[in-house]
């Protein structure tokens, strides 16, 4: 297990084998960040700021701040690869891109884990790609605590894109571009008192066999719904539990 103290990561360029421009996480270590955390303006083909091997735990405790860094292929800030796992407290993800692919703030591999409590994602983009904000495939992805995914955006979906579980509570994901989520065949989804505001076209999008719970006044809104996708939710083939 690493603690690390407050740091600053800035401009560093390409970590080992491409991934983590600031930090590359091996395989199977825990690295703990116990205060306020800044990584600003690095660069890597994955994690443009961190890349968190397989099995690998990755935890900021007291906040941290990841901002304009930059990946060519996923994961403009965060990059996890199957098996790891994120838990971050007060962090904010911020203008951080992707050149093509997917995950201009966070990208998830099949099996990892992502938990944002009080946390913000705004202003990530992905040039070519999916998950403006968050992708996951095969992954679990827990938003909670009044945390906020906004302004994010990509050619497929705005806010996140995830095929296994999703869980929205207590938080808001608002102004992204359409679909602001993307939930495909097999996710299971739970939306509990959260916001889905705001977005340019479809708020909601369930692929296929996508099942998904909505709960406790959610509120649902965009002053531009699509017509041509079903306005704030659309379903296609999806099992609502």
């Amino acid at each position: 297990m690493l603690h690390v103290p407050m740091t600053t990561y800035f401009a560093a360029t390409f970590g080992a084998n491409g991934a983590g421009g600031a930090i590359n996480c091996q395989e199977g270590p825990v690295v703990i960040f116990w205060s306020p955390t800044r990584l600003l303006v690095n660069a890597a083909v994955q994690g443009g700021a961190i890349y968190v091997g397989p099995s690998s735990t990755l935890r900021f405790q007291a906040g941290g701040y990841l901002h304009g860094n930059s990946a060519s292929q996923q994961g403009g800030a965060l990059c996890l690869a199957p098996g790891a796992s994120l838990s971050a407290l007060d962090i904010e993800i911020d203008s951080n891109t992707v050149q093509q692919f997917a995950g201009g703030g966070i990208s998830a591999g099949n099996g990892s884990y992502v938990l944002l409590s009080h946390s913000v994602v705004r202003n990530n983009t992905v040039g070519i790609g999916s998950g403006g904000g968050i992708y996951g495939t095969g992954s679990t992805l827990f938003i909670r605590n009044d945390s906020t995914v906004t302004n994010n955006s990509a050619g497929s979906d705005g806010a996140a894109r995830n095929r296994a579980r999703i869980a929205i509570v207590d938080s808001t994901i608002r102004k992204n571009t359409a679909p602001g989520l993307l939930l495909n065949g097999g996710t299971e989804a739970v939306v509990q008192n959260a916001r889905l505001e705001h977005h340019f076209g479809t708020a909601l999008k369930l692929m296929e066999t996508a099942h998904a719970a909505v709960c406790e006044q959610p509120t649902l809104s965009s002053p531009y719904p699509s017509p041509r996708l079903g306005g704030l939710i659309l379903a296609i083939d999806w099992v609502s539990a």
